[in-house]
Order: C-alpha cells, then structure tokens, then sequence
C-alpha cells in the first residue's frame, strides 16, 4: 500500500449540527375554523343554544297574547388533559454537536397542534351532552342526526355527494362561511372526477398544482389527515360546518418549558400540560359525509 493510501486515513467527516424533523403536521389546521371560547377556568364549559322563532298572524282586537317560546338548552363540554415530555439526558448533550433541544421543542409544539385538530373534529363529529330545564338529572347525548348524514352508499367522495352536503346548508338557511376537510383518499377521488374538474380554472389549479385547498364549491377546503372510520372500518367520515357549529376551549396546566428532574440523576426535561375541549353547538350546521376507503 502506497503512502497515498496510508494518508486517505486521516480524512475527517462532518457530522451533521442539525436534525431533519420527521415528515409530520406541524400547525393547527382547524382551530381558526371553529368559535373560540378562550381559556377555560374549570372542569368543563357550557355552550347555550336557543332555536328560532317566528311571527304568526296578530288575532283579534284585545285578544289574548300569543307567545312565542323558543327551544333552548345548555350543552356541556368536558375538559381533557393531556401531557408530553421528552428526557434530555445532560451527559448526552456534551457528546453531542447537534443539540436536540430545540428540535424537542418543535416536535411538542407539532403534537400539540394535531392534539388541537383532533379534539375540534371529534366536538364535530362525535356526541355532546345537553340538558333542556334546571330540573333535569341527566345530561342528554346528542348526535348528529341522520339528516345531517350522507351515507357511503358504496362510493367513494363523489360531485353528487359534495352537492348534497352544500344543499343541506342552503336548506337550514346556513349563510355562514362553510368548510370541509379533505385527506388524501378524497384528494385522489377529487382529482379522478372530471365533473369535478371540468372547467379551465379549477383544472389548472388542482390537476396542474396537485392541490384542492382553497375556496370552491362553497366550501373553504382545509387538508386534515386525521379523519376517523365512517360506520366501519371500509369508510372514511368527513366532516363539512359553519364556524359557529362548534366552539373550542384550552387552559394550560403547565406552560411548555425545560426543567431539571433531581429526582431522575439531573436530567432535564421538556414538555408540557394541556387541557382541551370542544364541543358541537348546533347540529344544522354540520354534515357528516362518509365515503368508501378504497
């Protein structure tokens, strides 16, 4: 072996000072589709609704009053904690020359806000509890009802499916900004659908970009990857509302922050506590619409 192979030997390599995240959602897609009721002091928060009323034919001179009572109640909404914290081992950092605190941080901050969309989709979806009189003992459990559901039918997310959706809202007098999340199986089928696709400026925006978010049909399309099995396993369950269908609470137990465990041989850790809750407020604003996985 020559000299000029003994001296390849020497060569150094640069480790990498950084580390690459793993693919992942990182921001809130949802919160700023629903109403906020802020930070939340207590166990649970309320959410009032009242239906609507109507004017009717005055009677007779000096007659009796007819009133008008509207249905109202009081819906419920738990709180749920959830925490995450990640050990830093402090031996580890100085052998290090990528410091993986930061990255930490990130990757709570990203957990975080897909906890966030997964409450405010399942305070869509899921049931609320609600009581119509003081003297109740129970709390009612409210769904969506059947006609604020599409069913599958067998089908994947169809033109005729969307129309029936954006017709249900005209029929309950929505006039509200509407949207709809869409995952990759809706995309796909989107996209295969030239009814669907048949003008020039949707054409060039969703076939050419690959892209469907945006406003149209009506609906401000908002991508959300988290949608939950539709009435079994073959089905996915979308969800389209007005903002003011649900309405979102949070309360920070513990702030994120890095602090130093005595009790664990100095390590640090970081993390956070959460407290999260949301919960649907009027079923006419919300459709449900279930389609074939595959």
């Amino acid at each position: 072996m020559t000299n000029q192979d003994h001296i390849t030997a020497a060569f150094v390599r640069q480790y990498a000072d950084s580390y690459e995240l793993a693919a992942q959602q990182t921001e809130s897609k949802l919160m700023g589709t629903v109403e906020s009721e802020g930070e939340i002091v207590g166990s649970s928060f309320t959410i009032n609704d009242l239906g609507s009323i109507d004017f009717s034919a005055a009677g007779a001179r000096f007659s009796d009053t007819t009133l008008a009572i509207p249905t109202a109640g009081t819906r419920v909404v738990t709180m749920s904690d959830h925490q995450l914290f990640v050990p830093i081992e402090p031996r580890d950092l100085v052998k290090l020359k990528a410091d993986p605190t930061d990255s930490y941080m990130k990757s709570i901050v990203a957990g975080r806000n897909r906890l966030i969309d997964s409450i405010i989709y399942n305070g869509l979806v899921g049931p609320v509890l609600r009581k119509q009189s003081e003297s109740d003992s129970t709390l009612a459990t409210v769904n969506v009802p059947a006609g604020q559901n599409i069913v599958s039918g067998g089908t994947g997310f169809t033109k005729a499916k969307l129309i029936a959706a954006r017709a249900k809202f005209a029929e309950n007098n929505v006039d509200e900004e509407l949207y709809i999340l869409y995952n990759h199986k809706m995309l796909a089928d989107i996209l295969a659908d030239t009814t669907l696709t048949s003008s020039d400026f949707i054409a060039v925006q969703m076939l050419q970009a690959g892209d469907v978010s945006g406003k149209w049909m009506g609906f401000n399309w908002v991508h959300y990857q988290g949608l939950a099995d539709g009435a079994d396993s073959t089905e996915f369950k979308t969800v389209a509302y007005a903002k003011s269908a649900a309405r979102f609470g949070s309360a920070t137990v513990v702030p994120l922050q890095i602090n130093t465990r005595y009790d664990m041989n100095h390590i640090s850790q970081v993390g956070a506590i959460e407290s999260y809750g949301c919960g649907r407020a009027n079923e006419l604003k919300c459709v449900v619409i279930n389609f074939k996985k595959v």
